[in-house]
C-alpha cells in the first residue's frame, strides 16, 4: 500500500479502532456551514430607496450588491464595468493565432537581411 509522506502506515494500535469517529471533538451537530449562513444572509429583505428608480423597495442583499456594483460602474470604474460585463455576458475568452513559419523561407530571409547589413557596412 503507497501513503503519502512517510510511506509506513501507522501502527494498527495506533490506528482508528473500529466504530469510533477520528474527530469526536468534531464540529457540533446542528452547527450551519458558511454556504449555509451566506444564503440565510442574502435572503433578508430590505426596505431602501433603489438608485435606479429613487422609489423605496423590498430589496434583497443580492439586489443590493448588485446595484451597487452598477451604481460603481456607471461611475467609470473600470473594474466593476468588467465584472458587470463578465456577469451580463461571460467572460471573454482569448485567442491567441499562432501562424505556421516556414523556417526555409526564415533562413533564407534572415540570411539576405544579413547580407543587406553586411553590403551597407562596407
Amino acid at each position: 500500500m503507497k501513503l503519502g509522506r512517510g510511506g509506513n502506515p501507522p501502527p494498527i494500535e495506533k490506528g482508528f479502532k473500529k466504530g469510533k469517529s477520528g474527530n469526536p471533538n468534531g464540529r457540533p451537530k446542528g452547527k450551519l456551514n458558511r454556504s449555509t449562513l451566506f444564503n440565510r444572509w442574502a435572503e433578508i429583505v430590505t426596505k431602501t430607496k433603489n438608485p435606479l428608480t429613487e422609489q423605496i423597495e423590498g430589496l434583497t442583499q443580492d439586489d443590493l450588491v448588485i446595484l451597487s456594483l452598477l451604481n460603481k460602474a456607471r461611475k467609470g470604474d473600470v473594474l466593476a464595468i468588467r465584472e458587470w460585463l463578465d456577469s451580463r455576458f461571460g467572460k471573454i475568452k482569448e485567442f491567441i493565432e499562432v501562424e505556421q513559419i516556414d523556417k526555409n523561407k526564415l533562413r533564407d530571409d534572415f540570411a539576405q537581411e544579413l547580407n543587406s547589413i553586411r553590403d551597407n557596412t562596407k
